[in-house]
């Protein structure tokens, strides 16, 4: 259950996440700071040490991601906006769905 609730609740766990990850490099130039580096160094070391920040964030997101529940959900995301569009074709389509041919 706990998996599912996280699922539904993606963008509040992405965030949380993003800020956790935005927190690395803040701990590491307070790390270089107290190793007796000067600031203005430690802030330009702690990113390079740490690595490409959006590249870990997207590399992280897609461990915790679902791709074939959330691709069907995007699925039925898409058949649902495209039925809003063309009233007329989802009325003719679910009127025939009764009929067997």
């Amino acid at each position: 259950m706990n998996r599912l609730k996280r699922m539904f609740s993606r963008g509040a766990f992405y965030n949380e996440l993003s800020e956790e990850i935005q927190q690395h490099p803040s701990e590491k130039i307070e790390e270089l700071l107290v190793n007796g580096m000067a600031r203005e160094e430690a802030e330009h070391a702690a990113p390079r040490e740490f690595g490409n920040t959006p590249l870990i964030r997207e590399d992280s997101r897609a461990v915790w991601r679902w791709p074939a529940v959330e691709s069907f959900f995007a699925d039925i995301r898409y058949a649902l906006r495209t039925l809003r569009q063309n009233p007329g074709f989802a009325a003719v389509l679910f009127s025939q769905a009764g009929h067997a041919p």
